[in-house]
């Protein structure tokens, strides 16, 4: 029976890992203020060092050792000021310690935040296939139009060329060139799927998840649970010059059991071997049971970059085994490699921790499959996460074309949407404190979002959302729980996703739950829409978020207590009340849209905090209120979404105190009807009345007299300019 013991220190993190033998496995010995793990040691005698910023939280470097010598190091140099990777460098080793291969990359990005050219500088050893410096080039729909290698004194090289379907789908490939290899045609279904690309064929099940990928004789089939993850998948394909099938059944990403068969006939007679591999973050432990050599057993490390992709594998003894490298898109590269042992087989992970099938040039990413070679999905994306961002909605571009920026942990959503914040510790703790006192329901959210920015990972976002709901102030902690538990099953029932109704109801109770209109009928229609818009938000279907959502609020909310006299009596309160609730809906949807801008206000009026700003909340509009900024900050007021910042000579009663009443003060009156147009206008809102404030100065009406988005609020009507 093999387990694993985890041990925590005395102020609750994980510093040891020990299996069923006693054997340590790993031990953390040093972390950050941050949080990241500095340091670890394995049993095999490796040891990891990794350095982080301490102001930006991003990475710096990372060094692998075994004792004194080096196995690999990266450093990480430069980033601009959105974050962008600028340059990274490479150094990799023998089992001596003896270097074999040292290069550094330079990057450029354009307007769009895509990788636009990428440097290479080697010092040590050679990239075959991988020594050009490289530009990329990109159409107005965010298709990769050419990819092209310098020489000459000029980028004349063609690596790479793409033809898109013009005149019927601008995204959707119809052939391309990549590196010598020739994609004659694309063929598509209804949903957007490749079934064809001249050479691999692939098939696909009812939910659009990869059934089958085929190249020649070899391919790969998948079977999936009724949650739609992988539960089974069989392979034919080539090992060591003869063919082989493996049947490999799973549990999650902890377990696999994987059945190796002589020819192809899964028959037990023709099985060679049984491997039982148990997971354990980047630590595997492979037992095996072969008819021929009898039992042995395995411990592979796997060590990898600040994106997951594995780049060193080492085994029990600390001996390299193999060795990567991926391009910007990540396409896989073998270093160095060890005949003792297959260590990456098509079963493992590899770039950014995903599955490799390096024979089908396929990379299985969980919702979809990605094709490194072609730098794009082979699949449509059936969400689009950032919709103010245009380049999203090319439904089968990878990351935004910004691949060492973000990654995919799901195939369906990149990770990075909250990291502009979360890469900014104060900023990132002034917000959480801020809606800690004043919003703790958006705390619940944004701790949710943030986490999975980071993580990826849905388990990981519940936890982190709903651990803040039931922390002390953080709200009705037995509702939201019971609900989300409700949400789940109600959503299970429907047939949809326990996580995707747990998260809905959970959250829409943090929300719904503090929203009363008056009747217990529209306080479920409330609770249901977002309920419904939070489901969606996170990859599932807004029906069944509004029903679990709503049901849940019933259950809670009341609902069901009324007797049937009232009921009957208040068919005219009922109306009144769900005509309260669609405006209430329409107020949170608002918020939601608006949120972007009362991101960037929570964060300038908690710095304006540290030079003696204070918050006042205004309860009657919902709206947070920074006074007394600095006036090198904030030399008026301005308004952002639901944040509004005061300067310190803005608006004063007689007494010296400010108003935030906005039926007493013109100047509230007046931000309050800019928060109104930040609803309508929503991430559009401050580009746009830049826009605006221009275009009154270039006419000689200076910020405010010709400016469409003042004429309004000004006037302390209406939000419009008429």
């Amino acid at each position: 029976m093999f387990y694993v013991n985890f041990y925590y220190n005395a102020n609750h993190y994980l510093y040891l890992q020990k299996d069923s033998a006693d054997r340590e496995l790993r031990r953390i010995t040093a972390m950050d203020a941050l949080g990241n793990i500095t340091a670890q040691s394995f049993a095999n005698g490796t040891s990891e060092a990794r350095r982080f910023n301490q102001r930006t939280g991003r990475i710096d470097s990372i060094d692998l050792k075994k004792g004194n010598s080096y196995i690999h190091q990266l450093s990480y140099g430069l980033f601009d000021a959105k974050g962008n990777v600028e340059y990274r460098s490479h150094s990799y080793y023998n089992g001596s310690g003896i270097q074999t291969l040292g290069f550094s990359e330079n990057f450029t990005y354009d307007s769009l935040n895509r990788i636009e050219t990428r440097d290479l500088s080697i010092g040590t050893g050679s990239l075959t296939g991988y020594g050009y410096d490289e530009q990329y080039s990109y159409d107005g729909f965010g298709n990769i139009n050419s990819r092209k290698g310098y020489a000459g004194g000029s980028y004349s090289v063609n690596l790479a060329s793409y033809n898109y379907l013009q005149s019927t789908s601008v995204n959707r490939l119809d052939s391309a060139n990549v590196d010598g290899k020739s994609y004659s045609k694309f063929i598509y279904d209804a949903n957007g799927n490749i079934t064809s690309d001249g050479s691999r064929s692939f098939s696909y099940n009812a939910f659009d998840k990869a059934s089958r990928i085929q190249l020649g004789s070899q391919y790969s089939a998948y079977r999936y649970d009724s949650s739609r993850a992988v539960l089974s998948r069989s392979d034919y394909r080539q090992e060591a010059g003869e063919w082989k099938t493996f049947n490999t059944d799973y549990i999650g990403q902890l377990y696999q059991q994987e059945r190796r068969y002589k020819g192809s006939a899964a028959i037990g007679s023709n099985l060679e071997n049984t491997r039982h591999k148990y997971m354990l973050g980047n630590i595997m432990v492979v037992r095996n049971q072969n008819a021929t050599l009898g039992n042995s057993e395995q411990v592979q490390y796997q060590h990898g970059d600040h994106q997951g992709s594995t780049l060193s594998i080492t085994d029990e003894r600390g001996n390299i085994l193999e060795q990567y490298f991926y391009s910007a898109f990540g396409k896989p590269m073998k270093l160095a490699g060890s005949s003792l042992v297959q260590a990456i087989t098509p079963m493992e992970r590899g770039y950014t921790g995903h599955e490799m099938l390096p024979n089908l040039d396929v990379i299985q990413m969980g919702g979809r499959i990605y094709d490194p070679n072609l730098a794009r999905f082979l699949q449509a994306d059936p969400n689009i996460q950032a919709p103010t961002n245009l380049q999203n909605y090319n439904r089968y571009s990878y990351v935004l074309n910004n691949p060492l920026t973000y990654t995919d942990p799901s195939g369906y959503f990149f990770k990075g949407l909250f990291r502009a914040i979360a890469d900014i510790p104060i900023l990132n703790a002034v917000i959480s404190v801020v809606f800690a006192v004043y919003c703790q329901a958006c705390l619940v959210a944004y701790n949710a979002m943030s986490t999975y920015s980071v993580t990826g990972s849905l388990k990981s976002t519940f936890t982190s959302g709903l651990t803040t709901a039931i922390m002390p102030g953080g709200g009705s902690a037995g509702g939201v729980l019971a609900s989300a538990a409700i949400g789940g099953l109600s959503s299970k029932l429907q047939g949809g996703d326990f996580g995707h109704g747990f998260i809905s109801a959970g959250i829409g109770a943090a929300f719904g739950g503090r929203i009363e209109v008056g009747n217990q009928y529209a306080n479920v229609i409330v609770a249901a829409v977002i309920g419904g818009t939070i489901s969606k938000l996170t990859g599932g279907k807004f029906a069944n978020g509004a029903v679990t959502a709503g049901f849940a609020r019933a259950v809670f909310g009341g609902a069901s207590n009324q007797d049937s006299a009232a009921v009957a009596s208040d068919s005219q309160s009922q109306l009144s009340g769900i005509t309260k609730a669609l405006g209430v809906v329409g107020d949170v949807m608002g918020r939601i849209w608006s949120l972007p801008n009362t991101l960037i206000g929570l964060g300038y009026g908690g710095i304006g905090m540290m030079f003696g700003a204070t918050p006042v909340w205004d309860g009657s509009e919902g709206i947070l209120h920074f006074t007394n900024m600095p006036e090198w900050m904030m030399p008026s007021a301005m308004s952002f979404g639901h944040v509004h910042v005061y300067g310190q000579n803005s608006y004063k009663n007689p007494n010296g105190s400010y108003v935030v009443n906005r039926f007493d003060s013109p100047i509230v009156t007046e931000e309050t009807l800019h928060t109104r147009q930040s609803e309508i206008l929503g991430p559009l809102y401050l580009p746009l009345h830049g826009m605006a404030m221009g275009v009154s100065q270039l006419t000689g009406g200076g910020t405010h007299n010709k400016n469409l988005l003042e004429m309004g609020p000004e006037s302390g009507k209406n939000p419009w300019p008429w």
